[in-house]
């Protein structure tokens, strides 16, 4: 399949799974900051898009990038809380290499009270249908898990739900899984975009 061909919808669907992922226990507090490492710190993108520049995680990720700024966009219902990406090299059975690039991207809702596990159903349900490759397919390279993660909103400590998605591709070299990888963030965009468009509806 050539590059080409992995640009339409309709092929990048074919090789997406997406999977639901059990509510985690992991605690994030929004805003954040870490101590040890400066840098690495909550960006409030929504009253600062110009801030973009300053998160490192997305120098050289357009894909991520894109989908950063539309989740933090006027219209959307929706704050990014943080992201990071990664290529590892990993062995097979059999010993063979396979490369996998990796992702995540977190981020909830501005209104506080739609801040539950349920709301967020109609998006899930959304990128399922708009990505999956359906369940009898075992045809695929990309990997889209969707994770409810709790938060806690300061200043006020209020308990509220968050939602990661961790975007997976592999491949037999790191460059093929980085496009790959970067193809199926393009295509989670997409659906978003469409589903911010028309209100959130699905």
């Amino acid at each position: 399949m050539t590059r080409t061909t992995m640009h339409r919808p309709e092929a990048t669907r074919r090789s997406t799974r997406v999977e639901l992922r059990p509510p985690t226990d992991k605690l994030t507090a929004v805003p954040y900051s870490t101590p040890d490492d400066p840098d690495r710190r909550f960006i409030d993108l929504r009253a600062h898009p110009e801030q973009v520049e300053l998160i490192g995680e997305l120098d050289g990720r357009p894909a991520m990038r894109e989908q950063i700024m539309l989740l933090n966009a006027r219209s959307s219902p929706f704050f990014s809380i943080g992201c990071e990406r990664a290529v590892s090299r990993l062995r097979r059975e059999d010993g063979s290499p396979v490369w996998k690039t990796t992702s995540y991207v977190q981020f909830a809702f501005v209104e506080q009270d739609r801040c539950e596990i349920m709301t967020y159903e109609p998006f899930v349900r959304a990128l399922h249908a708009g990505l999956d490759c359906g369940a009898d397919s075992d045809e695929w390279n990309r990997l889209v898990e969707l994770e409810p993660d709790p938060i806690v909103l300061q200043p006020t400590g209020r308990r509220a739900w968050s939602l990661t998605i961790w975007t997976t591709a592999y491949a037999l070299d790191g460059e093929t899984s980085v496009h790959e990888w970067s193809l199926c963030m393009l295509a989670q965009t997409s659906v978003m975009r469409s589903w911010i468009r028309f209100g959130g509806d699905g």
